[in-house]
């Protein structure tokens, strides 16, 4: 689903080059939920960024759902779903219509359109109101549902539960959890890896227990990079 090599992406910041992401190494099977780690600055939106078109990397190679991200970026996009950090949704539209003019955008015909919406207002009980009226948690599913609009076969959560207090955090991760449920060619299996980012490399990746256990995580085998000058 998910296969990157060596993938690099640098800045130029203050007329010194900022290294923002060092020769990452990935591959993500059908069906497995991964989750990237880190401190802030340590890479995880650049490379979410990249795997979905919105960033060229500098170097490296990547594919992503059987296209690759520099060749054919339109053919990723039409087979992933993205869900930034900031709301997806506006302020002047009911939920029910945002979803219908995002199934427009992705070329749905209205009719499919709008019966995509209602399939999606099953997860999402907020159809009538505007997403100005929501709580956070509330807006954090409309903008999941915005990201399943097209049935990709890749979601991407870029910090979905960033700003939330405790209460609409767990209920996000419910709420991530019964998408979980929904009959798909590949069922999602349980996360098998959560790589570590530190320093701007692949560092560490380890299964959800094990991160939460005191014992070390196993260690990866990123590919090797050059310091930075």
């Amino acid at each position: 689903m998910i296969h990157a090599r060596g993938l690099t992406r640098r800045f130029t910041a203050r007329r010194h080059q900022v290294e923002a992401v060092r020769g990452l190494d990935l591959d993500v099977e059908p069906g497995q939920l991964v989750a990237f780690l880190g401190p802030n600055g340590a890479g995880k939106s650049t490379i979410l960024r990249m795997l979905t078109t919105l960033l060229p990397p500098t170097s490296g190679t990547a594919t992503v759902a059987g296209r690759d991200i520099t060749t054919d970026p339109a053919g990723v996009r039409a087979r992933i779903g993205y869900v930034g950090q900031r709301a997806s949704a506006g302020e002047n539209h009911r939920v029910r219509d945002e979803l219908v003019n995002q199934g427009r955008c992705h070329g749905l015909p209205r009719w499919q359109a709008r019966h995509r919406a209602e399939e999606l207002l099953d997860l999402t009980p907020l159809a009538d109101r505007k997403p100005g009226t929501l709580s956070g948690g509330q807006r954090r599913r409309v903008d999941i549902a915005i990201g399943l609009v097209n049935r990709p076969a890749l979601l991407f959560l870029d910090e979905p539960s960033t700003g939330l207090d405790p209460q609409s955090r767990a209920d996000i991760w419910q709420h991530i959890l019964r998408l979980r449920s929904v009959p798909r060619a590949h069922r999602p299996q349980p996360a098998r890896e959560r790589p570590t980012l530190k320093g701007t490399r692949c560092t560490s990746c380890a299964t959800p227990q094990r991160f939460s256990s005191a014992r070390s995580p196993r260690r990866c085998a990123p590919r090797p990079a050059s310091r930075s000058p």
